[in-house]
């Protein structure tokens, strides 16, 4: 009775052991998530180069969600309600301008990855009028003058734009109001953001044109070296992007 309930339990473990093996067997190894995602944002990238060598035209344009989506409507009622908020502070006694000081501050990073290398003066001047310190301190006293300050940032957009935004620029000229011209000013320079990436791929298109196939090569080289096991994969998110 004893030898058969050992060789039962040997039976049972070998059983359960053979069963934990198929198991193990019958699934793909884990990949980390994070390598996953490596490799995606590296085959993007190199589908992207080689969208831009072999296309003359390739632009980057802005990102426009469908009339009627639900991510459209989302991001529009979120926007609606941050500068509705942003008029109700500016409407209070006194006036609460650090939500206007955040956005200066935001307007004066962008316009300073505008410049170019070279522009230190340009750049000192920016710094020097955008002063979030000095203007918290302006605000403090209640001598902010955001008027002035937003002719300024709409003086320097037009100076750092490229020619197409220069109707862009000219009608904040005529925006009075606050809020609005905030706003509006956001917008244009959504716009000179991409104005500023495509004369980026203009420039560097000769660069890749010249070591295009030694940068393919390498990238899909790299790709097979970090995760041999996941080959198909990476074959396959190419396929679904060229």
């Amino acid at each position: 009775s004893s030898s058969s309930s050992s060789s039962s339990s040997s039976s049972s473990s070998s059983s359960s052991s053979s069963s934990s093996s198929s198991s193990s067997s019958s699934h793909p190894p884990r990949v980390p998530v994070e390598e996953l995602m490596e490799a995606a944002e590296g085959v993007t990238n190199m589908v992207l180069a080689h969208e831009i060598v072999v296309n003359q035209d390739f632009q980057v344009r802005p990102r426009e969600l469908p009339e009627g989506s639900l991510e459209r409507h989302v991001r529009d009622v979120l926007q609606k309600t941050f500068w509705d908020l942003l008029e109700a502070q500016l409407l209070e006694e006194p006036p609460s301008y650090e939500q206007v000081l955040q956005l200066l501050d935001e307007i004066k990073e962008t316009l300073l990855s505008f410049l170019p290398p070279g522009r230190s003066r340009l750049r000192s001047h920016i710094e020097e009028v955008l002063d979030l310190p000095l203007i918290r301190q302006q605000a403090q006293n209640g001598a902010l003058d955001i008027g002035g300050l937003s002719r300024f940032v709409v003086d320097m957009m037009g100076s750092l734009c490229a020619p197409c935004r220069d109707p862009d620029v000219q009608r904040l000229k005529d925006v009075s109001d606050i809020v609005p011209l905030l706003k509006s000013i956001f917008c244009v320079l959504d716009l000179m953001k991409v104005d500023m990436a495509n004369f980026a791929l203009s420039s560097v298109r000769p660069l890749l044109v010249q070591q295009s196939v030694e940068y393919e090569r390498n990238k899909f080289q790299a790709f097979l070296d970090k995760q041999p096991s996941e080959i198909g994969l990476y074959e396959l998110k190419l396929k679904n992007n060229l």
